[in-house]
């Protein structure tokens, strides 16, 4: 009996320091990453995508955290698998260090002053920011006569508009870093930088002439600009309420913003964009 009780123990006590091991382990792990996020199964909204294992992950070396500090990301599966880890610069350590980079916000005019945009706020924090942050909306909002509704296209002068701020900033060689509201949209203009869409290269035939934004995304390529997204936006994803107040993007991550309407975006025939399509 004794002999059965001794070799229980010991099983016992060799599985339950198995067991704590491993759980140490898995907490050793899990702080590795600082914030996990759910890696995308389409390439739609990753900039340069990396491909693990069915996964499209953000490539670090185009894609930053909005801040305030560098972060290792966890890219994870519905089951919270993590399929890839990786180093990401910060964009707000970026804007302070680099005389050279610029934050491209492409959301609307109307939410750069309704929602806020970075900037340096009522106590002073962010003054790094002054003259460091663009708007130019890569889709507008405007009224559908026929729907009798407002609605959201592509704004056909986004990329002239983008390379008339790059030249009035006079600096060579500078980095831009796109931003949206929550890391879709900036994903799409920063493609749009980079080289023309196969769409708008369409009308090359079509008309036989390369339309502006083309020519304007080429001479931004031949200038060698440099474009990285920001992951998570100004304001990051929504819970499960549907209300954005996850630690995500730029204003929930607390990095400082204003309400400022100065500096939005806007051109007299801005909303002619419906009549042009």
């Amino acid at each position: 009996m004794m002999k059965y009780l001794k070799n229980f123990l010991k099983n016992f006590l060799f599985i339950f320091i198995v067991f704590f091991i491993f759980c140490n382990l898995k907490i050793a792990s899990a702080q590795e990453c600082d914030v996990y996020l759910k890696a995308s199964t389409d390439p739609e909204h990753v900039f340069h995508p990396i491909f693990v294992n069915g996964y499209y992950i953000p490539d670090p070396t185009y894609n930053v955290w909005p801040g305030p500090e560098p972060v290792t990301i966890c890219w994870t599966t519905a089951n919270n698998e993590t399929v890839y880890s990786g180093n990401y610069q910060a964009a707000s350590v970026i804007l302070q260090t680099d005389p050279n980079a610029y934050l491209l916000d492409v959301r609307t005019p109307e939410e750069w002053f309704w929602v806020g945009h970075p900037g340096k706020n009522k106590i002073g924090e962010g003054d790094y920011l002054e003259g460091k942050v663009i708007n130019v909306a890569y889709k507008v909002f405007v009224y559908d006569i026929k729907e009798g509704k407002y609605t959201c296209i592509l704004n056909k002068f986004f990329t002239t508009d983008v390379l008339k701020a790059i030249e009035n900033l006079g600096t060579s060689n500078p980095l831009i870093i796109t931003m949206c509201r929550s890391g879709h949209r900036s994903v799409s203009a920063g493609e749009g930088l980079e080289e023309p869409f196969p769409l708008r290269l369409l009308r090359l035939i079509r008309y036989g002439r390369t339309p502006e934004s083309v020519r304007a995304a080429r001479k931004l390529e031949a200038n060698g600009i440099n474009v990285k997204n920001m992951l998570t936006g100004f304001e990051g994803g929504k819970d499960e309420r549907g209300y954005r107040t996850l630690e995500q993007g730029w204003k929930n991550l607390g990095l400082p913003y204003n309400y400022n309407p100065e500096g939005a975006y806007w051109r007299p025939d801005l909303y002619l964009n419906y009549f042009l399509r």
